[in-house]
């Protein structure tokens, strides 16, 4: 049975781009859902891929120890969770410099696997990946290929390629013929099981093994009231109740592991 990627974005409820206008950034409710989380994986002997927030790590150096020293891969997502679009080169490095120190400090871990925030590479931020594998990075998940996405990239592969010079670019899961996501977020929430299901296999006998993101946050009954964000915090939070009913179902349904040891004979690692 084909193995698939679980990722997990570790990024507080106030980070997430559509409800942070007006959310307080002082309230922090990350950890709960987290060893919430934690516990789900460990119950089933399954090894992730979390994408740390730099900040995160420097407010909770002790829960990302933790996930360290559960065997899961750490990577980085950036140090304040701003969308790539909204930083030049030079701030992103001053980003991965920030957020690489928080972390190595809070688990003695260099990351090497990168995600942006919501994703976000499309043409106009390639440049990521230069500087990506300048640093050291191996992989990359921040390509959404799908049109009907708001960070996505309708024409980008749907299966894994070199980015840049050693870099390997991992892209979130769509389905084979209309690229509709289905690996994450609301997209996850949205569709049926059985319709998760059938693109997973479709993948599967292509050869190519889907790849699942969640939040900690996804967990929480609700976020705080956000003024001036209510749009984007319905999108993000639309059959938010469903979220641990469908997740559980998803770690009961198929074996997972982290990006690398899912993607190794893919992206020859």
């Amino acid at each position: 049975m084909t193995r698939h990627a679980l990722t997990v974005d570790v990024e507080d409820w106030f980070h997430p781009l559509l409800v942070r206008e007006g959310a307080d950034p002082s309230r922090s409710l990350i950890r709960e859902p987290t060893e919430r989380l934690l516990g789900l994986l460990d119950e089933r002997g399954i090894r992730a891929t979390f994408f740390v927030v730099g900040e995160v790590a420097e407010r909770h150096p002790d829960l990302i120890a933790r996930i360290a020293k559960g065997g899961h891969e750490i990577g980085c997502h950036t140090h304040g969770h701003v969308a790539l679009c909204e930083l030049s080169p030079e701030e992103f490095n001053d980003e991965l410099d920030s957020s690489e120190r928080a972390i190595a400090e809070a688990c003695g871990v260099r990351p090497r696997c990168f995600r942006g925030p919501s994703f976000g590479l499309r043409p106009e931020t390639q440049w990521v990946g230069k500087i990506l594998a300048r640093r050291g990075y191996r992989i990359d998940s921040s390509l959404l290929p799908s049109r009907v996405a708001m960070a996505g990239w309708a024409r980008a592969p749907r299966t894994p390629f070199e980015l840049a010079p050693g870099l390997w670019e991992i892209p979130a899961s769509t389905s084979p013929r209309l690229r509709m996501p289905y690996g994450g977020s609301v997209y996850l929430r949205a569709w049926p099981r059985c319709v998760i299901r059938h693109w997973v296999r479709a993948n599967a006998r292509r050869g190519l093994p889907s790849m699942f993101y969640v939040h900690p946050w996804e967990l929480l009954p609700t976020l705080p009231h956000t003024p001036g964000a209510e749009p984007g915090r319905w999108i993000t939070l639309w059959r938010q109740p469903r979220f641990a009913a469908t997740l559980q179902w998803l770690l009961d349904t198929f074996p997972f592991g982290s990006l690398s040891d899912t993607f190794a004979a893919l992206i020859g690692t």
